[in-house]
């Protein structure tokens, strides 16, 4: 793990902001299920501004789109819940030496 960081403001109305940062380096292909960006939010209080992970390989970075975006149920069990989850994953595209990190 290269970086796991998380900041938390408060602006002067009172609204707080999360910011988080992940990055990660496979060292082996066995670890590639850690190229999995995931961020869980409440629909109703939280709203995502951005979600920007990118992939690095042989010096090349791939970004990501909304089209590689998932957004699912936080817990499938419930019958009312408003825990939503966004992620997005590399693992098929991770190999041994790639780089992968969100904000």
């Amino acid at each position: 793990m290269l970086v796991h960081d998380g900041t938390w403001s408060v602006n002067e109305d009172g609204r707080v902001t999360n910011v988080y940062s992940y990055a990660v380096r496979i060292l082996r292909r066995e670890a590639r299920g850690h190229a999995v960006a995931h961020v869980g939010y409440i629909r109703i209080r939280a709203r995502l501004k951005t979600f920007t992970p990118a992939d690095s390989r042989n010096g090349t970075v791939k970004r990501f789109g909304k089209d590689d975006v998932l957004d699912f149920a936080g817990d499938d069990d419930d019958v009312y819940n408003e825990y939503r989850v966004k992620q997005i994953s590399a693992r098929d595209d991770a190999d041994a030496g790639t780089v992968f990190g969100y904000t």
